[in-house]
């Protein structure tokens, strides 16, 4: 015989069940910053957003999609991270795939002689950064084993990989003649950035690559369409006369020859500019 079934009141059964769970008051990526822990936001696990983030990526959103011009961009990137650092002293390297070396594409206060520097990947601060693919915050150099001392004067840098698509484009460099004038809050916003200034810069590049492209399909297409137009036979012909002249002697084309008939040459003025 089964046992007897026991029926419990709803009431008591609520009194069984655990609290209900509070939702966050915030969720997601949009919690403000602890205010006893101002280093909260930079938190690896728990990133976000701040209103003042948003507002520099929204400006350099503004500034990098309006241009394709690689000087520009790259020009305006330095005046974008001006605005958040105060440097005296910045660089952008790129990757050179060939060489498999990073070269300074554009600087703010280095030498020239430090300009014209190749930094092989994994030499000095900038090496490392593009080995790594992580940024390095360095608030005294003399104490670290990994830089190479350009410039005397230097106390502290920070560097940033540029990445886009998971490819390494170049590095980001700042230095100052202070020591700990870097915070985290400046390598928190330099990281946010990177990944959109990386993406920028390739697109300019791929830009220009396919203007040379281009430019070179419109030349060769035009010789194409002289050396197959039926004046051709009669300007080969002339390049043969008696008088000994060649195609390249274009003044020969435009007088009287040796022979007495005069003769004139069928040719385009760039196809006479190729043939010079």
């Amino acid at each position: 015989m089964s046992p007897p079934s026991v029926i419990i009141p709803f009431d008591c059964m609520a009194d069984l069940l655990p609290p209900p769970h509070e939702p966050p008051e915030f969720e997601g990526d949009y919690r403000p910053a602890d205010s006893s822990n101002p280093s909260a936001h930079l938190d690896p696990v728990n990133a976000r957003v701040e209103t003042a983030d948003l507002n520099y990526l929204v400006r350099l959103a503004d500034a990098l999609n309006t241009t394709l011009d690689l000087e520009t961009l790259l020009n305006r990137t330095s005046e974008l991270v001006r605005a958040v650092i105060e440097y005296r002293i910045f660089a952008i390297f790129l990757l050179n795939d060939r060489t498999h070396d990073l070269r300074m594409r554009f600087q703010i206060g280095h030498s020239a002689q430090t300009e014209k520097t190749r930094v092989p990947i994994g030499r000095g601060v900038v090496g490392q950064v593009a080995l790594t693919r992580q940024a390095i915050l360095l608030n005294d150099v003399s104490g670290s084993d990994i830089y190479v001392s350009a410039n005397p004067e230097v106390c502290s840098e920070l560097a940033v990989p540029l990445i886009a698509k998971n490819r390494l484009i170049g590095v980001m460099d700042i230095e100052s003649e202070h020591a700990h004038y870097f915070r985290e809050e400046h390598l928190h916003l330099l990281t946010l950035t990177a990944s959109r200034i990386a993406q920028a810069i390739e697109n300019a590049r791929l830009y220009t690559r396919v203007s040379r492209q281009a430019q070179t399909l419109a030349v060769l297409n035009e010789i194409a369409v002289e050396l197959t137009s039926p004046a051709m036979p009669g300007a080969l012909a002339l390049s043969m006369h008696p008088c000994g002249a060649s195609p390249s002697t274009v003044a020969w084309w435009e007088r009287p020859c040796g022979s007495g008939a005069p003769s004139t040459c069928p040719m385009s003025a760039r196809t006479r500019a190729t043939w010079r």
